[in-house]
């Protein structure tokens, strides 16, 4: 529920499981649309009109960051099935991710450092990493992101990567951030 970029699915998918994303827009989940182990429901939640989902029922619902109390019964409905099952033969989710010591420090540098690049190619950082792509690059290991690929990983993620293993680091210069070689 309200997808955004996709991050849970992706870990569902790597699971083996089939997922069903829903949210108003596909715009972090582009690399996903095609995949035959996901689905994109597109959907305004909040928007007043009827839970698109009302019929379906799943075997979990996944939501994080996200909270419009309306939509509680339909969730509760959406696994109401799932609650039959015997819970010694419930799925279990491995534990979550160890995220990196210091993660939050390393998401606050590369948002300045994302800041400094969007303005320097004239765009909002929006379009080359949101804020959770910024917090999976500094605390996950390997994390599959729009970041990461394409344009996105050319005018940012390649250096991102690298101020993240010491080699590169910013300044603070008059004209604005710089990057300069470490060591």
């Amino acid at each position: 529920v309200a997808c955004g970029t996709g991050r849970h699915a992706r870990f569902f998918m790597a699971r083996g499981h089939k997922v069903a994303g829903i949210d108003r827009y596909n715009a972090g989940i582009g690399d996903l649309l095609g995949d035959p182990g996901f689905e994109f429901i597109e959907a305004d939640l909040e928007g007043g009109g009827e839970w698109p989902l009302a019929e379906r029922r799943f075997a979990a619902v996944v939501v994080t960051n996200y909270l419009h109390r309306p939509l509680f019964p339909a969730l509760i409905a959406a696994v109401a099935e799932g609650e039959a099952c015997p819970p010694d033969q419930r799925p279990t989710l491995p534990p979550a991710p160890r995220r990196r010591q210091g993660s939050a420090a390393i998401a606050d540098i590369l948002r300045v450092f994302l800041k400094a690049r969007a303005e320097k190619l004239g765009v909002a950082s929006k379009l080359i990493a949101s804020s959770a792509d910024l917090e999976a690059l500094a605390g996950e290991e390997n994390p599959q992101l729009p970041a990461l690929k394409g344009w996105r990983r050319e005018v940012f993620g390649d250096d991102a990567l690298r101020v993240m293993a010491g080699e590169l680091a910013l300044v603070a210069r008059p004209g604005g951030v710089e990057l300069i070689e470490v060591g």
